[in-house]
């Protein structure tokens, strides 16, 4: 299974270019070993309530032993003061990708802290 990413702002440019690409830079043996394509859309989650927040902290939980993360409680404090940020990736309408990332003062870069995608699932016949 392929994902193809983009984020919400130029969603169908971007998709189009990887089409193109993809289809220039690989052989047909190789896109036939991958029977599905799907668009993944990446977001930040702002609301530790909503199912999306669930969703990424259940990946991130299963990714990561348990004395390499943060309490959940700690990770909600530093959304909402802003120390921290929290992107989801979705497709097909789940969850499959999360990231925690911290803003560096004074820049417009972010630090990685987790990275994490949920395991693969069995294309549905």
């Amino acid at each position: 299974m392929i994902y193809r990413c983009h984020s919400e702002d130029d969603p169908e440019s971007l998709a189009k270019n990887h089409s193109n690409s993809h289809s220039e830079n690989h052989s047909n043996s190789h896109s036939e070993n991958h029977s599905e394509i799907h668009s993944v859309n990446f977001y930040e989650i702002l609301d530790a309530s909503c199912w999306e927040f669930e969703a990424a902290i259940q990946i991130y939980i299963a990714s990561f032993h348990e004395n390499e993360r943060r309490p959940n409680a700690s990770i909600i404090e530093m959304l909402e003061c802003g120390r921290s940020r929290l992107i989801a990736g979705e497709a097909r309408g789940e969850i499959v990708f999360m990231a925690l990332l911290y803003p560096l003062n004074g820049t417009p870069f972010l630090l990685g802290d987790y990275l994490a995608t949920a395991e693969s699932q069995p294309p549905s016949r």
